[in-house]
């Protein structure tokens, strides 16, 4: 885990510096959003569907695979009346957990790609996939075993309050 936390907070670095992927055209998405993937069972290879998820949503948006990680969990069963009235035949939600200083337009570059990705590997369509965005403020992200109160401490510039003595 700390290895894992160790890349991260190294990505994080180098977000912050500026130097990431970028896509010829597409603006590149500057966070290190979490995906959590949740669905009624259905037959397919998970982490091949979630690896070509993550494909897709790199290069259309410009983030790192490296810097997204994917779950996937299921559900025993659903009851979604309005699904059900709706004409959907089950619904597909998605958390996505990202750090406050990704921008409304970087969420929803990432909304849209993961959206059509998940209409192009899975048995849902577009219309079936539900995405809630979490938004981690500063104060209410622990990460490396700290509380995040400045976001220099996972790689971003300094945002600490300046007093009139400096």
């Amino acid at each position: 885990m700390k290895s894992f936390l160790g890349h991260l907070c190294v990505w994080m670095c180098l977000l912050g510096s500026g130097a990431y992927a970028v896509n010829i055209g597409t603006p590149c998405v500057t966070g290190d959003p979490m995906i959590k993937i949740t669905s009624l069972p259905f037959k397919g290879d998970l982490k091949s569907i979630m690896a070509s998820i993550s494909s897709d949503v790199s290069k259309d948006t410009g983030l790192p695979e490296s810097l997204v990680t994917y779950y996937w969990q299921t559900f025993d069963n659903i009851y979604c009346p309005g699904c059900e009235g709706a004409g959907l035949k089950s619904v597909i939600f998605v958390d996505l957990y990202v750090p406050a200083f990704m921008t409304e337009e970087e969420r929803k570059q990432v909304m849209t790609s993961l959206a059509s990705a998940l209409g192009k590997y899975t048995p849902f369509t577009r219309e079936e996939v539900y995405i809630h965005t979490h938004i981690a403020e500063k104060s209410q992200l622990y990460i490396m075993g700290n509380l995040v109160t400045n976001w220099n401490q996972v790689g971003c510039p300094d945002d600490s309050e300046k007093t009139d003595k400096e």
